[in-house]
């Protein structure tokens, strides 16, 4: 493992790690540091960062863990409230290595300095309440599975959902080379881009699988629910345009042979096809796919009795134990007709990752004392493996979790009190010179 930085180091990166604009979030940071000391969380303030009640909710986790066992020695690392990773080479040249929690963590990301955050998402996860005890989840799968007998359900995969992969992007910043692009372009640019969908960086796997869904109808119903945000200039006749030139299960798949569509990219979607959240449950198979940071409602998904299909360019601190009982398709989607046909022809199949899913959250997998004990698992793997600093907090900038959450940091209100540095430098652009 790299050397760690102490906390001052972090929030010196953390300072110009901030995202560009125009945007919601311009000059607010993408990380927040985070320091064990004397067996006391200290953090930055959670308000110079874009998500202060995500991050809240995360080392409300971190600090239960440190209360279970023996006293951890001093760690310091930062938080990134999103997947992917700021591991080496992605923050200016000349700064240390820092140890970086993200939400999911991919192969590039390096397993010296990237881990995955141990956290259940308490919003965007519909079924969160009924998460945190084996009680409370067998009762609830067990009224999921009342009003969806198998029997019932529609033989296709369904999605619902918003344009929140980078699709939405436009109505921040019009000037995006995408936003004005012809249809073409668009594929080329967003739908197609494999290399931007593994990095997860404005994936556009949502309008790809929109898309997919016109083309295959009978295998896929996925919906935005909200219109698309995307492809301003695109033509009338500009989603006929993208379905022509998309490729799925490696064959180009012609407009000609499937459903035309007039509809354009910008018009995909809209209210009219919102459904509850358990009416998902009515279909043999749910696909979940990440969005601008993750996706949050997997673990609500895996409440049902329905095969969940994975889109995920990572893998969360709870991937391991649902290997084997979910289906797990590629980042850009093109092996997902392909997995749903294969998944129908064979129901045996198909049945038993429904009885493995419901066992392992049976078994507790989402529960509170699993995030607590992963929590823990993970701060004593990092102090042996020398993610340990001398150096005290900064007073001047940390202070103990608790003085945050009495300022009212970390409340509904108190979180839209953000606090922009004047220092921002833009997101993971160009990086700037390493200052001292």
């Amino acid at each position: 493992m790299a050397s760690p930085a102490d906390g001052s180091s972090i929030l010196n990166v953390s300072r110009h790690l901030c995202w560009g604009g125009p945007h919601p979030y311009e000059n607010l940071s993408a990380l927040l540091t985070a320091q064990i000391y004397r067996n006391t969380l200290y953090t930055s303030d959670p308000r110079h960062n874009a998500w202060p009640r995500r991050l809240c909710s995360k080392l409300a986790g971190l600090q239960r863990a440190m209360k279970r066992g023996a006293p951890l020695p001093p760690i310091a690392l930062a938080i990134y409230p999103h997947d992917d990773c700021l591991a080496a080479g992605r923050y200016p040249l000349g700064w240390p290595p820092i140890l970086t929690l993200s939400y999911g963590v991919a192969s590039h990301c390096g397993k010296d300095v990237v881990a995955p955050i141990p956290w259940i998402p308490d919003y965007h996860n519909p079924l969160f309440a009924h998460l945190n005890s084996t009680r409370k989840t067998r009762a609830k799968q067990k009224l999921i599975e009342h009003a969806h007998p198998w029997t019932s359900k529609h033989s296709q995969a369904v999605w619902r959902g918003a344009p929140t992969d980078g699709s939405a992007l436009c109505q921040y910043n019009p000037q995006l080379r995408y936003c004005n692009a012809d249809a073409d372009t668009l594929v080329q640019l967003y739908a197609g881009d494999v290399n931007r969908q593994r990095r997860g960086k404005g994936s556009g796997a949502r309008l790809r699988l929109g898309l997919i869904s016109q083309m295959y109808p009978g295998v896929l119903d996925a919906q935005f629910t909200t219109p698309m945000a995307l492809g301003y200039g695109a033509s009338t006749d500009g989603a006929a345009s993208v379905t022509a030139n998309m490729s799925v299960s490696n064959a180009n798949v012609s407009v000609s042979n499937s459903q035309p569509s007039s509809q354009s990219v910008a018009h995909l979607g809209g209210q009219q096809y919102r459904l509850p959240f358990e009416a998902l449950f009515g279909y043999r198979y749910v696909v979940d796919v990440q969005g601008n940071g993750y996706s949050a409602r997997a673990p609500s998904l895996l409440l049902g009795n329905s095969v969940v299909v994975l889109q995920r360019a990572y893998r969360s601190w709870w991937s391991t134990a649902l290997d084997g009982a979910v289906v797990h398709v590629k980042a850009d989607l093109s092996d997902l007709v392909p997995s749903l046909r294969a998944l129908e022809a064979n129901q045996t199949r198909v049945l038993e990752l429904v009885r493995r899913m419901k066992r392992r959250v049976h078994e507790g997998v989402f529960s509170a004392n699993a995030v607590d004990e992963a929590w823990r698992s993970l701060l004593v793997y990092l102090a042996k493996r020398g993610s340990r600093v001398k150096t005290p907090p900064d007073p001047a900038f940390m202070r103990p979790l608790s003085e945050w959450h009495s300022d009212g940091a970390c409340t509904h209100v108190g979180s839209r009190e953000r606090q922009k540095s004047d220092e921002c430098r833009a997101f993971l652009r160009v990086p700037p010179r390493a200052r001292s």
